[in-house]
């Protein structure tokens, strides 16, 4: 969001830095190719609209060894294994009444829509698809809700 950029360009200018730049862009519109070291993807992938052209895109605008970072739910792409997932009622209620609708009206198409709780196997298997190396979510000790996905472009 705006604010947020203005506070990253502010401690940018603040330590000096020179090599680093900041923008916010719909990837899908983007026409750069081998420009980014990294991009990231907080929480919003499912509600792309289509996280295959979202993450192909990605791939493209990322540098030989670029990361595309992806946080999204630490979850199961089994509905059954998520029965003990402390947030899993929550995330479900969430996923039905935002996340596949929000997907539904960007998209124009049900095929693409995912919900929030699609799972860190489905992550894994479409960046790797895609072409991106990766090794799987990785988590923080006392974060039991987010997932963490390095995908490296080469």
């Amino acid at each position: 969001d705006p604010s947020s950029l203005k506070l990253a360009r502010e401690a940018v200018e603040q330590e000096e830095l020179r090599n680093v730049r900041f923008k916010h862009l719909d990837i899908l519109e983007s026409a750069e190719l081998s420009a980014y070291d990294l991009i990231t993807c907080f929480g919003s992938l499912t509600e792309s609209g289509d996280i295959r052209a979202v993450t192909s895109r990605a791939f493209s605008a990322l540098r030989e060894q670029g990361i595309f970072l992806i946080q999204d739910v630490a979850a199961s792409s089994d509905v059954r294994a998520n029965r003990s997932h402390s947030a899993g009622p929550l995330m479900y209620a969430v996923s039905v009444m935002f996340a596949l609708p929000s997907s539904i009206a960007k998209s124009g198409d049900e095929k693409h829509a995912l919900g929030l709780m699609w799972g860190n196997d489905s992550v894994v298997r479409l960046v790797r698809d895609v072409g991106f190396r990766c090794d799987g979510p990785k988590k923080l000790p006392d974060d039991h809700c987010n997932a963490f996905f390095f995908c490296v472009r080469g």
